[in-house]
């Protein structure tokens, strides 16, 4: 009481305003800061690949980092770091991968497992054959057809 004693009732206010003004500042200066929630897939990402490439997608508050470990060898891989919001990553070998995001304050994601079987290289042999026979079907019937005029 005797602190305030000093001070006329005119500048109470302003004293009243100025602590008030410093709680404002200074509080939230050494205030936690409140906890990004994790990254997280998204549903609609493919989760198998007969191609070797695979879309992955993901929501986040902020910069990620997203590792891919292959589960055969266990080898863990920065694939990427930065704010973008999916990735296409491309040639990759038969097996199963692990992919992970991590925010930006260490969060960690739910692993995300995608599973990549080539097509068998005799199909797509077979598949080519047929192709050409066709293509020399039409290219015999356009020769023929040619000829009769």
């Amino acid at each position: 009481m005797n602190e305030i004693a000093r001070f006329p009732r005119k500048h109470l206010f302003a004293h009243a305003c100025l602590i008030f003004a410093l709680a404002v500042l200074i509080i939230p200066a050494f205030a936690s800061p409140a906890r990004a929630a994790a990254p997280e897939f998204t549903d609609d990402m493919a989760r198998e690949s007969d191609s070797g490439q695979v879309q992955a997608a993901w929501e986040a508050d902020g910069p990620v980092a997203l590792t891919m470990t292959p589960l055969e060898t266990g080898d863990l891989r920065l694939v990427y770091r930065g704010e973008a919001k999916g990735i296409f990553l491309s040639g990759l070998a038969d097996g199963d991968y692990e992919l992970r995001l991590a925010g930006q304050d260490g969060a960690l994601s739910q692993p995300v497992v995608v599973s990549v079987e080539h097509q068998s290289l005799s199909r797509a042999l077979w598949l080519v054959a047929l192709g050409a026979i066709a293509s020399l079907g039409v290219v015999i019937v356009i020769v023929r057809g040619a000829r009769d005029d």
